[in-house]
């Protein structure tokens, strides 16, 4: 049997989910020009890995910046298909909230994270309810919502047109078992994209979160 994890201390008053891949694809070019002035990390090596989100995030930033020296994409969502009923209604939820917080000045609006029962939600993503029902019982502070706003992002996120500038070796890894990104789509939506150096990799009995 596995040992039980103490709760994670979250701070409650932290500020709410808010998800911007455009931004993070940012912090990562940031973050290679903090490393490559850094005395001890030779600038010309320096490789960027991601899982999911994260891992279409840093593609998109070495399509971007020349200075990254290689990738590991494990499971990346390169695009979201996301159903054109839940775009409508990310598109009209998104700028009344956006009058709501100038007008009065009130929270953000929120949409799940993920439900527990299917793993539905607003931005049409097939999260695994598992890890978010193991959040929220091992953290109280934790909770299962991001904001409408990081739904709105989402929309239009893609690296798909992004992919064949990449000119650093790549290696994608998919989970043979992911219900998100199953290796098929992965193999036909991004690698085969990908027109420099790469290899394929498929991570046998494995889930998108395993």
């Amino acid at each position: 049997m596995s040992p039980q994890l103490p709760p994670l201390p979250l701070d409650p008053t932290c500020s709410p989910l808010q998800i911007d891949p455009h931004a993070q694809v940012s912090d990562c070019h940031d973050a290679l020009t903090f490393l490559a002035q850094h005395p001890l990390v030779d600038g010309a090596r320096i490789a960027l890995w991601g899982l999911s989100l994260s891992g279409a995030v840093v593609l998109a930033a070495a399509a971007l910046d020349p200075r990254v020296a290689a990738v590991i994409a494990l499971a990346p969502t390169a695009r979201l298909d996301i159903a054109p009923a839940q775009r409508a209604a990310i598109l009209q939820q998104a700028p009344d909230d956006r009058v709501a917080r100038v007008t009065s000045d009130g929270p953000p609006a929120y949409t799940p994270m993920a439900a527990v029962a299917d793993g539905s939600n607003l931005a049409g993503l097939p999260i695994d309810a598992r890890p978010v029902r193991e959040l929220q019982r091992r953290s109280p502070h934790f909770s299962n919502r991001f904001t409408v706003q990081t739904a709105y992002r989402l929309v239009h996120w893609s690296v798909v047109d992004l992919l064949p500038h990449i000119r650093c070796p790549v290696m994608v890894v998919a989970p043979e078992l992911d219900a998100m990104a199953p290796p098929a789509r992965q193999r036909a939506e991004v690698f085969d994209a990908l027109g420099g150096e790469k290899r394929f990799e498929v991570m046998e009995g494995k889930g998108h979160w395993d």
